[in-house]
């Protein structure tokens, strides 16, 4: 696969989360790209984790998402209380079943243990391993 045709992916993923079109821009321009690191975490598990997730592995990781757990959902999560503590103000917030009910809301379905063991070796397995990680507030302006 091409540079560009990774890009391309990459950008058809930030923009299926919910990433504005200034940021997915400013992502794809940077020559730290590789190296970007965002947060993710889970809402609903047993085990609440966050990581620093591999940016440019998003579109693999939608793919395997949307297989594993066919009513997930991954959203841009652009004020992130924890990731703000420790200084970073974008996220990935990842939930496992989103369904609605018979008036039209939203329910949230945990996921069972076996399958949040399977997300947690996903994000570790697609987790920046390296001491040169970038995070993505170091790219991307706050408006």
């Amino acid at each position: 696969m091409t540079a560009t045709s990774q890009n391309e992916e990459l950008r058809v993923a930030l923009s299926s989360v919910g990433a504005e079109r200034k940021t997915i821009e400013e992502l794809l321009s940077s020559q730290d790209l590789g190296r970007t690191t965002i947060t993710i975490y889970s809402k609903g598990p047993t085990r609440p984790d966050s990581y620093d997730f591999t940016l440019t592995k998003l579109p693999e990781f939608l793919k395997w998402l949307e297989y594993k757990f066919p009513n997930g959902v991954v959203r841009w999560d652009s004020d992130f209380e924890s990731a703000r503590a420790a200084g970073h103000t974008f996220a990935l917030k990842v939930t496992f079943s989103l369904l609605e009910d018979d008036q039209g809301a939203r329910v949230m379905v945990r996921a069972n243990e076996l399958d949040e063991e399977s997300y947690h070796q996903k994000i570790e397995e697609l987790s920046y391993k390296k001491s040169d990680a970038v995070q993505i507030d170091k790219i991307v302006q706050r408006n």
